[in-house]
Order: C-alpha cells, then structure tokens, then sequence
C-alpha cells in the first residue's frame, strides 16, 4: 500500500510540476481568484450591503490623472491578455465602465502612433520617456523610442533627442 501512495506522490508532483512550467497552473489559480472575487462581489450585491469602497481610491479615480492611471494599468493587462487579472481589477477600482481607450490615452499622454504600429503597452512608451528624461536606461544603455512614431524627433546640437516632456502631473506620478 506504501509504494502506491509513493506512486500516487511522485505523479502528483510530476503534474504539478509540468502544469506550472507550462504556465496552466497558474492560469487555473488566476481564473480561481478572479471567480472567488466575482463571487464575493456578487454576494455583496444580493444581501444589499453596502459594497466595499476604497475612499482614497475613489478620491483618486475622480481626477483625470487618476483615470488616466488607472487605464493605462487597464491597457496593460489588456495588452498582454491578463483577462482574469482584469476581472478582479475593474470591479475593484469600478472601472468597469469608464475608462478611456488606447488611442485616447495616448492622445493624452502625448503619444504618437503610427496606424497598425503597436509595438508594446502604453506604459512602456511612459517608463521610456521618463528614462530618455534622464538620457539613458537603467543598464546605461541609450534608449530606442518606440518605432511607431510617425516621425523621428529633433535632435539637439549635441546629438541628443529633443523629446516633448511628459505633462509635470504624469512624471510625478510615475516616479513616486
């Protein structure tokens, strides 16, 4: 009987294992939370408690620079397909409904891109304009500007590029 539950052991182990290298697992346990969550919202709903707010999130939410975070997380998961991820964030900062899209929030950010050139999430177009802010990347290499760009920004007398500065409001979020 103890070589079988040896057996039973080693094959839970081995499905465990290539489950989760293979990202299935974690896919599973993300679907889970997103479900409890839902779940538990809903719960809320039908017993007409008053639901679960988060006061400084909201305070937050009710700016532009705040919307305009919030999408840019929600573009993010959106981007690389974290629907479970999703399910659990809109609810919880109630987003579901009111944010903007892509191309708005680019708009806003001050971001050109060219028609079908999308070469990564918005946020990643921010975190390197802030480091071409500073002139080079944290590994101190020269940062390459998103390739979606209609046009190749001026460059300075020294050789360095002249990039429109992100509005003050959005550096200082970003680097808190």
């Amino acid at each position: 009987m103890a070589a079988g539950t040896e057996e039973d052991t080693e094959l839970r182990d081995l499905l465990v294992q290539t489950l989760e290298s293979s990202g299935v697992l974690n896919k599973i346990k993300a679907e889970l939370r997103a479900a409890v969550f839902l779940a538990l919202e809903e719960q809320e709903k039908v017993e007409n408690k008053t639901p679960l707010v988060n006061e400084s999130l909201k305070k937050f939410l009710s700016t532009k620079d705040g919307r305009l975070v919030a999408g840019l997380v929600t573009e993010f998961l959106q981007f690389f397909n974290l629907d479970f991820t999703l399910a659990v964030f809109q609810p919880e900062s109630s987003t579901i409904n009111g944010l903007e899209a892509r191309e708005n929030l680019a708009r806003d950010l001050g971001i050109i891109e060219a028609e079908g050139m999308v070469d990564g999430p918005l946020l990643l177009e921010v975190v390197r304009r802030c480091q071409q802010k500073k002139g080079v990347s944290n590994s101190g290499e020269v940062i390459p500007i998103i390739s979606g760009l209609v046009h190749s920004p001026p460059k300075s007398s020294d050789g360095r590029l002249n990039l429109p500065p992100l509005p003050s409001k959005i550096i200082g979020i970003v680097t808190m």
